[in-house]
């Protein structure tokens, strides 16, 4: 939302009637999540191109990472699974795993994935006598994607400077928002490739008198970009209008980008509400205190209610503190011409229990 700040310590949830009557609330997202739960295993031996090992435990594993003797490999493998050692299934086939270690560039791709299984006894077949897998761990992975929103993007370029051997992609956003998740969209290439990306993002935006514009940048991640996994990139969450990659091509050509999305976590208002009664959203006083929070604990099961359309308070409107909601006035010295950066979401709750979504697309100007 424009206007609101950083910290979003001026979000008020008011309920309306006789009196306005601010109304506690939690801000709730759902991020990325990844979690990795180890499982125990007994390794057996290793002889002739296949690794033999056991697991114990109740929690069945579906994530393998693969150790090897080298920094810089390229191996593919199988999976048979057993509970005898006798008679050995197949379990998945066509694995590969991958190192590079470079001065340019430093890559692991090391973890597979196979189908969960009743088999006590794994083993690894390869047929490469140049590697050799020294020592795996099993795992049990789950991941939440989470709830995104996608942030418009007012304009995006390319520059490569072929000097400097890296490519530039310039993504500037509509107004300043937060964000946390990247995905870079390439065109079409069987061609395998790794290159190394800088981010960085404009911590502040300053507005010259000539109205050109001038940013404070801070560094964000290094990633690697890469033809084996989705270019999607989930980092911390910043705010900002302005996202800058830097692509180290190195002596490769540089890569066929098609375009750049930037996405932000979808928050939520969660809040104990009267179903006869109408509430508003206010934000953008640059002096209000942080709000109150709820104590009460939503359950899992909510509703959503719907904002109404957005307007700006004049401060007339406002005869004095008292009257203001929750006195929510910033200082001023120039008197009649300011306006006051309030934009009021009318609602109606239709149940007790409701979730606000208040990350949305900038309003069109008319």
């Amino acid at each position: 939302l424009p206007g609101l700040r950083d910290d979003m310590k001026d979000l008020r949830l008011l309920q309306l009637g006789e009196d306005t009557v601010e109304t506690p609330f939690q801000i709730y997202s759902e991020g990325y999540a990844r979690s990795w739960e180890g499982v125990a295993i007994k390794e057996l031996n290793e002889r002739d191109g296949k690794f033999t090992f056991r697991y114990e435990g109740a929690i069945v594993p579906n994530r393998m990472k693969i150790e090897t003797d080298q920094r810089n490999f390229d191996l593919n493998f199988s999976i048979e699974g057993s509970n005898n050692r006798l008679i050995w299934d197949p379990v998945a086939s066509d694995l590969r795993i991958l190192g590079i270690a470079g001065s340019d560039v430093s890559y692991v791709r090391n973890e597979v994935a196979f189908p969960a299984t009743d088999h006590r006894f794994y083993r690894l077949v390869w047929d490469d006598p140049d590697v050799q897998i020294t020592g795996v761990s099993l795992g049990k992975v789950e991941e939440k994607e989470g709830v995104f929103q996608q942030v418009p993007v007012n304009d995006w370029e390319i520059i490569t400077d072929t000097d400097r051997k890296h490519s530039v992609i310039h993504v500037q956003l509509d107004y300043r928002r937060p964000i946390s998740k990247v995905v870079v969209n390439l065109e079409g290439d069987d061609e395998e490739f790794i290159r190394t990306v800088d981010f960085r993002y404009a911590r502040q935006t300053i507005e010259e008198t000539d109205g050109t514009k001038r940013y404070l940048w801070r560094d964000w991640e290094r990633e690697v970009l890469n033809s084996y996994e989705p270019a999607v990139f989930h980092l911390d969450e910043v705010r900002t209008d302005y996202v800058e990659l830097t692509v180290f091509d190195q002596d490769e050509l540089p890569l066929a980008i098609r375009s750049v999305e930037v996405y932000g976590l979808a928050y939520e208002l969660r809040s104990m509400c009267a179903a006869d009664l109408a509430y508003e959203v206010i934000y953008g006083s640059e002096t209000a205190r942080a709000p109150g929070t709820s104590r009460t604990r939503p359950p899992s099961s909510i509703r959503t209610a719907t904002l109404g359309p957005e307007k700006l308070i004049h401060p007339e409107e406002l005869e004095s503190e008292d009257d203001s909601p929750l006195g929510l006035i910033p200082s001023s010295s120039d008197g009649a011409g300011e306006w006051l950066r309030f934009a009021v979401g009318f609602l109606v709750a239709v149940v007790l229990i409701f979730g606000i979504r208040f990350i949305r697309n900038r309003r069109k100007k008319s």
